[in-house]
């Protein structure tokens, strides 16, 4: 769970209340157990979107209009988050191609919560999206339409509310009732790119939570039987896999701050020179981080090469452990390089308060370097954050997937 930093608080009453604070996260899934309602079915009622089952469906009558599956819970909802599943390996030709997420409070008036079109789907994959504003709604209905091919179906939809918790001071318990409200901005938020590697066992599609596609190559794949969070994590065998998102400027980090961050795991040995990731132009331009050898097997080296001057050249005094899922972060703050395992300062290096890095023109690479190298083992939770340092000094690595994104606009009221 993510703690907020608020910028402005506003109160009611009670000035007392100053003390209070808000932490933002995500719940459990919310559908279990309510009220199930559709515009038609034919053979399978929307009840089994929520069963667990990706086996079981609902299926859309028609396929040249639209039709909507509803929820009503007992009580208002705050919906921020829901995952779609398609439906199993029988069906997996026809899923929905596009859809509005709808919120109401009267079962008649119903706004948009979320908007999604242009998706494809392929057997048993799950995606997650996020809601933009959440907002607290009795019902919610998706209003679904057909890939075109035949009447389209989905296996299964989960939905988590936004978490909101409100903690105070034990002196403000006996205030009454009071309204907090706080504007600021997540710690632990999405980047320019966050990759969850969340989806079905060997699936080799997956778009990241920021829009990017990921390139599967090799036989690169995910794998349900190890992740740190959500339930997949991405599975690399060390002799041919690696993933890859296309350049872009989110990246061209120029003289600013920065942070790349991930979680890895290995099991047995690991590979020479075992690459976790690697932006490369040619062997005079690239920014690389990379296991050594022989005596330093396991230590990761981080590369900076800048027209043929290695700018950043450095490495961690603490191999990897296998079996282990350790968190790995580079961080750029002002003119220092640092490298974290597991919450510690493991290396740094100094250039000018000036230095610009190279704007890199390549694909992004995940789990191997242009020397082919590869990664063997498991990679999970894949961050880049732009212009933002976000550790400078030791600390507790993320206990959970990136929070919220953005900023955090909520009025809250809590009576003690």
């Amino acid at each position: 769970m993510a703690d907020i930093t608020l910028d402005m608080m506003e109160y009611s009453s009670d000035a007392l209340a100053q003390a209070a604070y808000v932490t933002d996260g995500y719940g459990s899934d919310v559908t279990s157990g309510e009220t199930y309602t559709e515009s038609k079915y034919d053979t399978s009622a929307s009840s089994n979107l929520y069963d667990g089952n990706v086996s079981t469906y609902w299926r859309l009558l028609s396929y040249t209009s639209s039709d909507y599956c509803k929820i009503q819970y007992a009580s208002a909802k705050t919906i921020a988050k829901y995952t779609m599943q398609a439906a199993d390996s029988t069906q997996t030709a026809y899923y929905w191609a596009a859809w509005t997420l709808q919120g109401s409070n009267d079962n008649s008036d119903w706004t948009n919560v979320d908007v999604v079109t242009g998706q494809s789907f392929t057997d048993s994959e799950k995606k997650i999206f996020y809601v933009d504003t959440p907002t607290s709604y009795t019902y919610y209905q998706f209003i679904a339409i057909s890939n075109a091919q035949a009447h389209a179906f989905m296996g299964e939809i989960e939905m988590m509310e936004a978490n909101l918790q409100c903690h105070s001071e034990s002196t403000i318990k006996t205030q009454g009732s009071y309204s907090l409200k706080g504007v600021g901005a997540a710690q632990d938020t999405y980047g320019e790119l966050a990759i969850s590697f969340d989806g079905a066992d060997e699936a080799t599609t997956l778009t990241a939570e920021t829009g990017q596609t990921v390139t599967f190559g090799g036989t690169a794949q995910l794998d349900t039987a190890q992740y740190k969070y959500g339930t997949s994590s991405l599975l690399l065998d060390g002799n041919s896999d690696y993933v890859t998102v296309p350049d872009s400027d989110d990246w061209a980090f120029g003289s600013g701050d920065f942070t790349i961050d991930m979680w890895v795991r290995f099991t047995g040995t690991i590979n020479s020179y075992a690459t976790l990731f690697d932006h490369y132009t040619d062997a005079n331009n690239f920014f690389r981080l990379t296991s050594g050898d022989g005596a330093t097997l396991g230590q990761l080296f981080l590369y900076i090469r800048d027209a043929g001057t290695f700018e950043v050249n450095t490495s961690s005094d603490t191999a990897l452990v296998a079996d282990t899922w350790i968190h790995i972060a580079i961080v750029r703050s002002g003119d220092t390089f640092k490298m974290y395992q597991a919450g510690i300062e493991v290396a740094t290096a100094d250039v000018s308060s000036d230095y610009s890095m190279p704007n890199l023109t390549s694909v992004f690479t995940i789990g191997f370097n242009n020397a082919i190298r590869y990664w063997n083992g498991w990679i999970d939770a894949v961050r880049i954050t732009k212009g933002t340092a976000l550790w400078t000094s030791a600390f507790t690595p993320p206990t959970s997937l990136y929070a919220l994104g953005g900023s955090l606009n909520k009025t809250l009221t809590k009576t003690f």
